[in-house]
């Protein structure tokens, strides 16, 4: 039996790679069919693919795919340069050998899944290579996973915040966020 965690990244993968198209309805009797699964172990896992911000849900309609613009998918390629520069900054150098063989290990196995054409494997080789990548990093933190799962799941969400929050503040830009309450804005990222 999959995990929920299986789920969640089984979805994940199928969003990514377009078997479900943006604006595409997630049924959870169509999920809970296929995985074979209680209804709700589908809400959670559709909750977590929420958070992550691949889905949005509408409430008393559904889970819909998110769509992102073209210019939030650049938006979002920038800052994750940003952040990944500043994890290699924030590395020693030279970096311990753990950190080297572990990120050399992934780089391994994502070359032979290249190879093998497995994209899937390749997507999940990547999100490990620079989660270990952060993990590297000389964050001052007590716990770097906790930074590493905030910048995975969190980021897109405190964008839109941040832009409310300046729009509420200087009576300009971005009325569409603006106009909206905090709430439905949240529910409908």
């Amino acid at each position: 039996m999959l995990s929920n965690g299986d789920i969640v990244r089984n979805l994940e993968e199928d969003i990514v790679f377009g078997v479900f198209h943006p604006k595409e309805k997630l049924t959870e009797e169509g999920l809970m069919a296929r995985f074979g699964l209680k209804r709700h172990v589908v809400r959670e896992a559709l909750s977590q693919l929420d958070l992550m911000g691949l889905v949005v849900r509408v409430p008393n309609r559904g889970a819909y795919v998110r769509e992102l613009t073209p210019d939030e998918v650049i938006e979002i390629y920038e800052v994750r340069e940003i952040l990944e520069v500043a994890a290699a900054l924030r590395t020693p150098l030279p970096a311990p050998k753990k950190v080297i063989d572990v990120l050399k290990r992934v780089q391994d196995e994502q070359s032979e899944a290249i190879a093998n054409h497995d994209l899937r494997k390749v997507f999940r080789l990547n999100i490990q290579f620079h989660r270990q990548q952060f993990l590297a990093s000389q964050n001052k933190g007590k716990n770097r996973n906790l930074l590493v799962e905030i910048v995975r799941n969190h980021l897109p969400d405190s964008r839109d915040a941040y832009l409310r929050a300046h729009a509420l503040r200087h009576g300009t830009g971005f009325p569409e966020l603006r106009d909206q309450p905090a709430d439905n804005n949240l529910q409908t990222r």
